[in-house]
């Protein structure tokens, strides 16, 4: 297990992060496992993030949403 991973889960409790999302370090350093600098993301918003530059915990969080939503969407158009 990655050690980002397990000092996420150690930090915000939880046990179950999806298999296809990863912990991104929100100002890029990647020694800085400080509780507000972590965000687990999907891999998808991940590549995103890395190439659009830095982005705070709220338009990250936006991202995520609209990962959501467009998977929820298609999701439902293929099982009809």
């Amino acid at each position: 297990m990655q050690i980002k991973r397990k000092n996420y889960r150690s930090i915000y409790g939880r046990d179950e992060i999806p298999e296809s999302w990863e912990i991104h370090h929100i100002d890029f350093d990647k020694h800085n496992n400080d509780k507000d600098n972590l965000i687990a993301i999907p891999k998808e918003v991940h590549v995103v993030v890395h190439q659009c530059g830095y982005c705070d915990r709220e338009e990250i969080n936006s991202l995520i949403s609209i990962y959501k939503n467009k998977k929820k969407e298609n999701d439902t158009n293929r099982s009809t």
